[in-house]
């Protein structure tokens, strides 16, 4: 059963104890005391500025949440408080980035509405890892919690870089 519930919080289809479905973007009145950041390593590289963390997720958008990186837990192998971080491709987690529309409709929330979440494209993450800098993934909902994404790179050849994760909505579910 624990294992089913999980799950269903990546979707978005429960955790209204995470957010308003708003983002906690860089200067926002957000619960978090640390702006969220993300350093591209080349120029003209997606500007991924809003962050979106919920349960067993991390995620950082662009401002029209029309394309996101998204890294979480992989609950087919390890348990949310059992996660290592390490590498995004074949460790504790899975990294995709996703393009399309609205792709934060119904984040983190058990009121399903309409716009819908739509998804063009899913491109995998095929190198990088996590290291986690502030908090733990054993933590609950509602602490610091920091992630360093390291040289992540896309399967078709984009590099993203390393990029940093600030939320306090790490480990929250409904509930």
């Amino acid at each position: 059963m624990r294992r089913l519930l999980l799950p269903l919080a990546v979707l978005g289809l429960a955790g209204g104890a995470c957010s308003d479905g708003a983002p906690e973007a860089a200067g926002s009145t957000a619960a978090t005391t640390a702006p969220t950041t993300t350093t591209a390593v080349r120029p003209g590289a997606l500007d991924l500025t809003e962050e979106w963390g919920c349960g067993g997720v991390l995620a950082l958008s662009t401002r029209d949440e029309a394309t996101a990186l998204f890294v979480h837990v992989d609950f087919d192998r390890v348990w949310l408080d059992e996660a290592e971080p390490g590498p995004l491709v074949g460790g504790d987690w899975v990294a995709e980035l996703r393009s399309g529309s609205n792709l934060f409709a119904n984040w983190c929330t058990d009121v399903i509405t309409e716009p819908f979440t739509e998804v063009e494209a899913t491109v995998p993450v095929e190198a990088g890892s996590i290291e986690v800098t502030r908090g733990g993934v054993r933590q609950h909902c509602g602490g610091p919690f920091v992630a360093q994404l390291h040289d992540v790179r896309l399967a078709d050849g984009r590099r993203l870089g390393d990029l940093t994760v600030h939320t306090r909505r790490w480990g929250c579910v409904q509930g």
